[in-house]
């Protein structure tokens, strides 16, 4: 039997790029075929209804530590979410809920829309109050600070302090707000 270089080597040139064709489809690794054709799976926040709200976010500056991200009226925000908590204190290890924030306002009965006060936020700011069932986004107007008087705010739920803060800068007047529970009912769940 001769052998011939030429074809020996054609073979192992053909085995090569096959075998190299195959680990590159493969991967080689442990990912799954969404991973490299879509990119790595994200979590996201979706409401009652299994809607998708957005992609859920890391929200350390903030007094939250999670978020969702959405587009209310042209602006790209970053709602806060908090889990569930039932009548009795128990905390939901999977449900969650729209966090509301504790919101000042101009006028002396909490009424009206709250001032915008998160100078923090890496989008655009935002105030979420809750009243009842009722959970609104106020967003902040597309302006720089200003000062503001404020005059009251709200500690809890549907209770509000009348005090005074004359001349508080670094202030944004609503600029528009978002009904979150009429387009994303609570509770809120997280996943793939």
């Amino acid at each position: 039997m001769k052998f011939d270089l030429r074809k020996s080597s054609f073979a192992c040139l053909a085995f090569l790029t096959f075998t190299s064709i195959t680990l590159a489809n493969d991967g080689g690794g442990d990912e799954s075929d969404r991973d490299r054709h879509d990119g790595p799976r994200r979590l996201r926040v979706f409401d009652s209804r299994g809607i998708v709200v957005g992609p859920l976010v890391n929200a350390p500056f903030s007094s939250f530590s999670s978020g969702v991200v959405i587009t209310v009226n042209g602006a790209t925000v970053v709602v806060p979410i908090r889990r569930m908590t039932d009548s009795g204190g128990h905390i939901s290890s999977s449900q969650y809920a729209w966090a509301e924030g504790k919101p000042w306002y101009p006028t002396t009965d909490c009424s009206g829309p709250p001032a915008v006060i998160d100078t923090f936020a890496v989008l655009r700011p935002i105030e979420v109050v809750r009243r009842g069932t009722d959970v609104t986004a106020y967003i902040a107007s597309d302006t720089h600070t200003a000062s503001a008087d404020l005059r009251s705010y709200s500690d809890a739920k549907d209770q509000c302090t009348a005090y005074n803060l004359l001349g508080v800068g670094g202030v944004w007047m609503a600029g528009s707000a978002y009904a979150l529970t009429q387009y994303y009912l609570e509770p809120l769940t997280v996943h793939y």
